[in-house]
């Protein structure tokens, strides 16, 4: 599996990374800083998922989350925030969103993505 993690902390982005490359099912991890790198990436690269925050820059995450979803409808898109607030979470599924989930939630979801990869794609690497 393929992914793309597209937040404006690069902090965050690391240390998303370095747990998704801990998943034997998770081959390559892009990273992304803004909401134009996010569908550039999704463009040139086609990830299996994508990590997108909604307060990206330039464009933001329920925006790019649209315009990846309207052109390639297969890429799961997960956004995440800082907000748990419902208005957020429908905004997100309203935009193409196949999951929302709050940061403080980010490790747990993240660990499940993993073990539901990890059935499908079997020891990919």
């Amino acid at each position: 599996m393929n992914v793309l993690v597209a937040d404006d902390d690069p902090l965050f982005r690391t240390l998303v990374k370095r747990f998704l490359q801990a998943e034997s099912a998770v081959a390559v991890v892009w990273e992304a800083a803004n909401g134009e790198e996010a569908i550039l990436i999704s463009e040139e690269r086609h990830p299996d998922l994508i990590l997108v925050d909604i307060a990206l820059t330039r464009i933001n995450g329920l925006e790019a989350t649209r315009l990846i979803k309207s052109r390639h409808s297969e890429i799961k898109v997960l956004v995440v925030s800082l907000q748990g607030e419902q208005t957020y979470r429908r905004a997100a599924l309203e935009c193409g969103a196949d999951a929302y989930y709050s940061k403080s939630e980010c490790r747990d979801a993240l660990k499940h993505i993993g073990d539901e990869m990890q059935a499908v794609h079997p020891l990919r690497r």
